[in-house]
């Protein structure tokens, strides 16, 4: 994650913050994965209306759902 935007979900919801590892997205591994392409599987995944976000930071695994109609 290199940027939580300001007052988006993300930022409401308290528990992404920059500097955290994707690992998934919907089910999808993102390990060794360009930049580019996870940003491809995240547009991708925000099309289908839910979103599911793995996230690594430090130790502890985290899970955030983004809700439909939410950007």
């Amino acid at each position: 994650v290199h940027r939580v935007i300001p007052g988006g979900v993300a930022a409401q919801e308290g528990s992404i913050f920059e500097g955290a590892q994707v690992l998934s997205i919907n089910g999808t591994a993102l390990q060794n994965s360009a930049h580019c392409e996870a940003l491809r599987i995240l547009k991708k995944a925000k099309g289908q209306g839910m979103v599911v976000v793995v996230l690594q930071s430090g130790n502890s695994r985290k899970e955030a759902t983004e809700k439909p109609g939410i950007t």
